[in-house]
């Protein structure tokens, strides 16, 4: 076997192949046998027949054609461990030539990631603060959802639960006709279309209102419609909202006895939150100017084949719904070129935050221990009541390791990215830096040195 490197280009490596017949001998004969079992050939009893008489059986073409498949993937491999080729994904191999062979292979290379001057980034964690007024608002959002609803004899008002009878039509196509439905009465209710709901307000008890709404751009049933209402009111209830007490306090359950002691409960719930969120934002940030200033240089094979795996997770999600790519493209508009072109940033912006993290993870010496994966498993039981042990089970395949082992990988990375941005690696190096000398051992150096002058 003959192998040329040719260029290396963009992160891949061009390479021509050429077999001599001596080299296709183990394929052919291979070949030779797979057919053997699949044919039938007068006066041979199945899989006996010499290769002699295969061969003239059923042409050179097609045995040198059955033998390309295995050829193929294992003579490209042969070639990358010969050219000590730092490959990475599948290569494109194109065959220019079946007999004897000559086969071109493009190989996608390890990425070459450049972080830049990312030790340098500085950021700070934000402090998590609660007002007395975001207490307030948990105390009100308790005071609702324990609410009892009571009738009312008034106008209907936001944040009052109606009931109606309601028929709508768009262009004479009915989209609604329903009798004693209840209704939430809500600013934020965008159902069945944005501003229904203001609407709603002010109709009196046993009142019919006629009235249209504005259907948004990208509703999917009867987008930039106007779609036409009539609503009757039959019954108005508000909430019996509860004094904010100790009484309240001790109904909200977990042990309170006093509102001072729920709310301080809340105080700290809120503060914990806000600091998990802050946090989180944290890491984004660091990963976010990371990512800024760093240079990776990915193959194109290896784009495509990130491309390939979002398509196929895009194509097994639709039949989950029961739907075909092909209908889901002429839904939206697009060819699978097209689609495959909307989706080459989001691979390319992938696989950027992959090798990014890949390397910060080796510059780190970030690890991942039994343990880790143990620990981690054990939190997802946990979570998870009486399905603990089907969740442990279920990590317990290959694959789930697999994304656990990332996943924890992941998360420790971007622990130690904190540390650079926040200052705190340097803090770490100049502690150790600094450490005072044992006048001892400065002694013996200083002897050291006078020895070796």
């Amino acid at each position: 076997m003959n192998v040329t490197h040719e260029e290396t280009e963009n992160r891949q490596a061009h390479l021509q192949i050429e077999l001599e017949t001596t080299d296709m001998e183990p394929y052919l004969e291979r070949a030779c046998q797979r057919i053997a079992q699949r044919i039938r050939i007068p006066g041979f009893r199945a899989g006996k027949a010499p290769r002699r008489i295969i061969e003239n059986y059923v042409g050179r073409e097609s045995l040198v054609a059955e033998a390309m498949g295995d050829l193929v993937p294992r003579v490209t491999s042969e070639a990358v461990i010969d050219q000590q080729l730092e490959a990475i994904g599948t290569p494109s191999v194109t065959i220019i030539q079946e007999d004897p062979t000559i086969l071109k292979a493009v190989v996608p290379l390890r990425p070459v990631v450049d972080l830049g001057a990312y030790k340098e980034v500085r950021l700070t964690e934000e402090v998590a603060t609660v007002s007395e007024e975001d207490v307030q608002n948990v105390i009100e959002e308790l005071r609702k959802t324990n609410a009892p609803w009571e009738p009312v004899e008034r106008a209907v008002e936001f944040d009052d639960l109606v009931t109606m009878d309601i028929y709508g039509e768009v262009e004479g196509e009915v989209i609604a006709d329903h009798e004693g439905i209840t209704y939430l009465v809500a600013e934020d209710n965008q159902n069945p279309f944005p501003g229904f709901s203001a609407e709603i307000v002010a109709i009196e008890l046993g009142q019919t209102k006629e009235f249209h709404s504005d259907v948004p751009e990208d509703d999917p049933d009867v987008p930039g419609k106007v779609a036409e209402f009539k609503v009757t009111v039959h019954e108005i209830k508000q909430r019996a909202l509860a004094d904010v007490d100790d009484d309240f306090a001790k109904e909200i359950g977990q042990g309170f006895e006093t509102v001072d002691q729920l709310k301080e409960q809340i105080r700290l719930d809120l503060v914990a939150q806000e600091e998990r969120a802050a946090r989180s934002r944290l890491e984004e940030g660091a990963l976010e100017e990371t990512l800024n200033c760093s240079s990776v240089e990915i193959p194109p094979l290896l784009i495509d084949h990130e491309v390939d795996h979002m398509m196929e997770d895009q194509q097994n999600q639709l039949a989950q719904g029961g739907m075909q790519m092909d209908a889901y493209l002429e839904t939206i508009g697009k060819t699978e070129e097209e689609m495959r072109s909307d989706l080459h940033e989001q691979a390319t912006q992938r696989l950027t935050r992959a090798w990014v993290l890949n390397t910060l993870a080796e510059e780190h010496s970030v690890e991942v221990n039994a343990d880790d994966i143990t620990e981690e498993i054990e939190r997802f039981a946990a979570n998870s009541g009486d399905q603990s042990d089907e969740i442990r089970r279920a990590f317990s395949e290959p694959a789930a390791l697999d994304n656990i082992n990332q996943m924890v990988r992941t998360r420790k990375v971007i622990e130690e990215l904190v540390k650079v941005v926040t200052g705190v690696e340097n803090e770490d190096q100049k502690g150790l830096g600094d450490a005072p000398v044992d006048e001892e051992e400065q002694d013996v150096e200083q002897q050291i040195d006078e020895e070796t002058k």
